[in-house]
């Protein structure tokens, strides 16, 4: 679930967004409802959205993905 001081910000600052990307890290599962429900608050569709799980980062294996990530968003905004 999203953390209350995340739903918080998110709710007090929705009219100032004008794009969205979002990334969640996590012990296990759920990143995929947290960033939906993030994206229905925020009244927007994610430009690009990356999860990683705790597993991931351990072991390293979160590159290719960061790296998607980074370039989703570079290609976005040229």
């Amino acid at each position: 679930n999203i953390s209350s001081p995340m739903r918080r910000y998110i709710t007090q600052n929705t009219g100032y967004f004008k794009q969205v990307a979002t990334f969640c890290t996590m012990g296990g599962s759920g990143g995929n409802k947290v960033l939906n429900d993030i994206a229905t608050l925020c009244g927007k569709r994610p430009v690009a959205q990356l999860t990683l799980t705790e597993e991931q980062i351990k072991n390293n294996g979160y590159f290719e993905s960061v790296n998607n990530f980074v370039v989703s968003l570079a290609g976005y905004y040229r």
